[in-house]
């Protein structure tokens, strides 16, 4: 078995099931981006439910550290929103500045980045925790971080993309009918 089987498999990933606790562990590299939702069962062991990472594009690696680490709980949670929408989760970061910059609880800090604020008010829509948790605990999103899937450009497309494409109506009606209909009607035929 090779290692992307393995990653699929049910040995390593859980079903995503709404009873159970979930958590987003995030960590950030100076090359990528590795998000990892995951269950918490009741032993206190998390048990991931999905695996995202992806290098980080260069205006992006222009970044401090702190928009970096931003960068990744955003993406994660747009990543993973299917997921974490509605619904109360916790979300790991090993950047202690994070936690007076993004904390839910706390109001928007007067003095923030243009690029924070947006951040701040997209991550608004969630019911979230933000955690503080040190590097050495984060193995898990540590590794993808440092790992990151290479980036295609135009690869990056929401399920709602995928969908709308698969099923995009065919049109029922042909310009050569509209013209004629428009012909006959009295009102539109009026030029």
């Amino acid at each position: 078995m090779n290692a992307k089987d393995l990653l699929q498999s049910t040995q390593f990933l859980a079903r995503y099931d709404v009873t159970e606790p979930l958590v987003l562990a995030c960590d950030s590299s100076s090359y990528g981006l590795g998000f990892i939702p995951s269950h918490v069962d009741g032993n206190g062991h998390e048990i991931p439910v999905g695996i995202g990472s992806r290098t980080i594009t260069s205006a992006e690696r222009n970044y401090s550290q702190t928009d970096r680490d931003a960068l990744v709980v955003t993406a994660g949670v747009k990543k993973f929103h299917q997921y974490l929408y509605g619904r109360p989760f916790k979300i790991y970061s090993d950047h202690k500045p994070l936690l007076g910059l993004l904390h839910h609880s706390r109001p928007i800090p007067q003095m923030l980045s243009p690029r924070l604020l947006s951040w701040n008010l997209l991550l608004g829509q969630y019911n979230y925790k933000l955690v503080y948790r040190p590097g050495r605990q984060m193995f898990n999103a540590h590794l993808f971080s440092r790992l990151p899937l290479q980036s295609k450009k135009g690869e990056h497309r929401t399920l709602a993309e995928v969908l709308l494409i698969e099923t995009a109506p065919q049109v029922p009606v042909k310009s050569t009918e509209v013209a004629r209909l428009t012909r006959t009607d009295t009102i539109l035929s009026r030029s």
